[in-house]
C-alpha cells in the first residue's frame, strides 16, 4: 500500500491521464481525507461522468463545507449517473437546508434521478422532522418549567 503522500501524488498524476478509466480508478482508490479534497474538487470538472460520479461518492466521506458544496454542485451535473451519486453523497453530508436542493430533482428529469431524489428526500425529511419535533418537545418542556417557576 502506498504511503499517504504517495497516493495523492498518484491521484494528481492519474487525473492528468487521457484515459478516463485510469482517472476513475485513481479516484476510487484514493483514501478520502482532507488532503485529497482540493484534487477531488477539481476532478468534479472531469469530462468523464464516471470520474465525476466517483468524486461525488468520495466527497461524502469528507465532512467539510467545501466537500458538501462540491456535492451540491454535482447535483446540477448534466449526466444522470453523476446526479444519482451526488444524491447518495448528499444523504450522508446534508445540512438542514440542503433538502431544498433535492426537491426539484424528485419531480423532473431522468427517472433514475427522480426516484433516488424522492427516496433520499423522504429519508432526510423524516430526519429533519424528527429533529424539529425533538426540539419542539424540549422547548415545550423548558416553557413548562419556566411557567412553573412563575407561580
Amino acid at each position: 500500500a502506498p504511503a499517504e503522500g504517495d497516493d495523492l501524488a498518484q491521484l494528481e498524476a492519474a487525473l492528468a491521464d487521457p484515459d478516463p478509466a485510469l482517472r476513475r480508478q485513481a479516484v476510487l482508490e484514493v483514501l478520502p481525507r482532507p488532503e485529497a479534497e482540493p484534487l477531488l474538487l477539481v476532478a468534479l470538472r472531469d469530462p468523464d461522468p464516471g470520474v465525476r460520479a466517483a468524486v461525488a461518492d468520495d466527497l461524502a466521506f469528507l465532512e467539510s463545507d467545501r466537500a458538501r458544496t462540491g456535492v451540491l454542485w454535482a447535483l446540477r451535473d448534466a449526466d444522470p449517473s453523476v446526479v444519482v451519486a451526488a444524491i447518495d453523497a448528499l444523504e450522508m453530508v446534508a445540512a438542514p437546508g440542503d433538502v431544498d436542493a433535492l426537491r426539484p430533482l424528485a419531480t423532473t428529469g431522468e427517472p433514475s434521478v427522480r426516484e433516488r431524489a424522492a427516496a433520499v428526500l423522504a429519508r432526510l425529511d423524516r430526519t429533519v422532522l424528527a429533529d424539529v419535533e425533538a426540539g419542539e418537545e424540549r422547548n415545550h418542556g423548558e416553557a413548562a418549567a419556566v411557567e412553573g417557576t412563575d407561580r
